[in-house]
């Protein structure tokens, strides 16, 4: 008897001893996951809504996988590069595929790209990159035909959205896409501060 209690112990010492350390593989196992971290892409430097991104725009850091986002892994930088922010990019923060659109799409054989600086009230504040404007100028006042504002083109298209509130203007500066024979004239209206834009549907 005294042997069978023996060998009944030392089953159940053994039996404690296997179980003790599957728990402590089994924590090992669970810490291991749980720092486990991962190369991910942040912003390096601000990047305005509307603008194209640059390789110096983004830098890699290594986060835990369940963030609650969808980040873009460090292995994609080649594909971020050339796509546009849809919002206003904080350095810091972890870079996120819903905050990208694609590239601006190419240029035709005549059209051209303009920029112009715009104060508030002469644009819609929701203005975006892709959006579709008429781009209109207010004519000089005389005494004999009061100020009245003239359609410049009707069907524009917006390349990039840049806001100046880094530099306490509070405006934006717009890239537009026109036709080429009437860059020059939405030029001009735009250095004289004349340009205002209104965002219109399909034609």
């Amino acid at each position: 008897m005294e042997g069978t209690s023996r060998s009944v112990n030392y089953y159940g010492i053994g039996l404690r001893g296997v179980i003790v350390l599957a728990l402590v593989i089994a924590g090992v196992i669970v810490f291991t996951r749980i720092g486990e971290r991962h190369p991910v892409l942040a912003v390096a430097r601000p990047v305005a809504a509307g603008q194209v991104i640059q390789a110096s725009d983004v830098r890699e850091v290594k986060l835990p996988e369940d963030q609650g986002i969808d980040p873009v892994a460090a292995r994609d930088r080649t594909k971020v590069v050339g796509k546009v922010a849809k919002v206003t990019l904080v350095p810091g923060t972890t870079l996120a595929w819903d905050a990208l659109d694609e590239a601006p799409a190419a240029l035709g054989a005549n059209e051209a790209v303009v920029g112009i600086a715009l104060k508030p009230g002469m644009y819609p504040i929701e203005l975006r990159a892709g959006d579709r404007v008429r781009v209109v100028e207010a004519r000089t006042a005389s005494a004999s035909r009061p100020e009245e504002p003239s359609t410049l083109v009707p069907d524009a298209r917006v390349r990039s959205v840049a806001r100046e509130t880094e530099r306490g203007q509070g405006g934006i500066v717009v890239s537009l896409v026109v036709p080429v024979d009437k860059s020059a004239a939405v030029a001009a209206g735009a250095a004289a501060g004349r340009i205002s834009l209104a965002v219109v549907g399909s034609v």
